[in-house]
């Protein structure tokens, strides 16, 4: 891939830099020492990926990833240390940044470390910006569905999410009502080392309590609960969160897909959203809920950033409902109304 950097710190620039030529496959498009000039760049020279310091000097991280997703769209993979620069980080990812990862560094005598979980976020995001050619199928990535017991602690919201789902989770859950008689589990697409930031970040602009999914929580009423691992997230017997290795090759970890299928075998069926995306992941697993009598929804293309999972979803014949995300709460509080009236 042509891969562009914009960093106005050298030192993080030529790690960057030396990280993406470490593979063959790579080739550096450009460099841009300030925002301004990575937008003038990605007008007249769009890479394939643009790899995005939050801290980048003129325009914002923020502004930046909003003027270029609107007029010279581009994968924005943010490179940031783990835990740093929280607001730019996830305001980025509201506005159509693909990704966040940890950025590589460089010791006093120029030597490249930590620049493996990179590569590796790299080769996930070439899978969805590279086209699939007709001869090659999207693999059935899907686990069998598990069995559940008969108990239903609170009825359950399911959540897939991945481009600009940030800001679509933000618009809904600071819509719900806080004594919100179901549970939400949330499948964002997200390096691990954010996810509980972005937990932290979603209850603080919401005011709706969301955090990191522990295995073994069984999720109640009135809380979110967001995959927080490189693994799978999934629901046992028990209706309690686990967290699984398989299918250890899918393109996404957590994956919507795998959590919907999951949710399949419930006595009890819920009310399952899938979000703005890219590429299709949740899909297969949408219309696996469907035809298990769940409730489902999937975000309109006019509000969604990138309309890739939902129209997959469309397509399939998996949502019950298309709806704009700023519909999606009310649709919500009247699932757990009418829920709560049958008990």
């Amino acid at each position: 891939m042509r891969i562009a950097v914009a960093s106005g710190d050298r030192v993080t620039a030529e790690a960057l830099r030396r990280a993406v030529l470490s593979d063959p496959l790579h080739s550096v498009a450009w460099f841009a020492r300030d925002g301004a000039e990575a937008v003038a760049l990605c007008l007249s020279d769009s890479p394939d990926v643009l790899l995005l310091d939050p801290l980048v000097p003129g325009v914002s991280a923020v502004e930046l990833t909003r003027r270029v997703m609107k007029e010279a769209p581009c994968a924005i993979l943010l490179v940031t240390p783990k835990g740093a620069n929280v607001g730019p980080v996830y305001d980025a990812l509201s506005l159509g940044a693909l990704d966040v990862a940890a950025a590589p560094s460089m010791d006093l005598e120029g030597e490249l470390s930590g620049h493996s979980p990179l590569l590796a976020r790299l080769a996930s995001v070439e899978r969805l910006v590279v086209k699939r050619s007709p001869s090659q199928p999207l693999p059935n990535l899907l686990s069998p569905p598990v069995p559940f017991s008969l108990t239903s602690p609170a009825p359950l919201v399911a959540i897939g999410a991945s481009t600009g789902g940030p800001a679509a989770l933000a618009t809904i859950l600071e819509r719900v009502p806080k004594d919100l008689a179901a549970a939400i589990v949330i499948v964002q697409h997200i390096d691990e080392g954010f996810a509980e930031g972005l937990a932290s970040w979603l209850s603080d602009r919401t005011g709706f309590p969301v955090a990191s999914a522990v295995a073994g929580d069984v999720p109640r009423a009135g809380r979110g609960y967001l995959a927080a691992t490189g693994q799978h997230l999934v629901m046992a017997a028990d209706r309690s969160l686990v967290y699984v290795s398989e299918p250890a090759e899918h393109l996404h970890k957590p994956s919507v897909d795998v959590f919907f299928t999951s949710l399949a075998a419930s006595p009890s069926p819920g009310l399952a959203l899938l979000l703005t995306g890219m590429g299709r992941d949740g899909a297969d697993g949408l219309l696996k809920l469907r035809r298990a009598g769940w409730m489902t929804v999937a975000q309109d293309a006019k509000t969604s950033v990138v309309n890739g999972m939902p129209r997959a979803a469309v397509d399939l014949g998996a949502a019950e409902l298309v709806l704009p995300v700023d519909a999606m709460a009310s649709t919500i509080s009247g699932f757990a109304a009418r829920v709560s009236r049958r008990r």
